[in-house]
């Protein structure tokens, strides 16, 4: 059976309490980030927020067809009336 000294046992010791921490605070930012996707978009998972961010980018695209289509015919419009 192997044995540790007391040195690397308090290494070890402090090694998992920064772990423990580390996940701790990695916790903590995660449930202020679910929160705020809560409350901003009211989503309650990433499943429902991939979700929405589709239907937004769908919009989005859509807008921007739109918008280019409207700007092509009003430029081609009013190149012809200044002919």
């Amino acid at each position: 059976m192997a044995t540790i000294t007391e040195e690397k046992y308090k290494r070890l010791k402090q090694e998992v309490e920064e772990a423990k921490e580390s996940a701790a605070r990695s916790q903590g930012s995660l449930d202020t980030l679910m929160s705020n996707l809560k409350e901003e978009f009211n989503c309650d998972d990433l499943k429902e927020a991939k979700e929405l961010l589709k239907e937004l980018e769908e919009k989005k695209d859509k807008a921007e067809a739109t918008y280019e289509k409207t700007l092509k015919s009003y430029e081609e419009k009013w190149k012809k009336d200044e002919s």
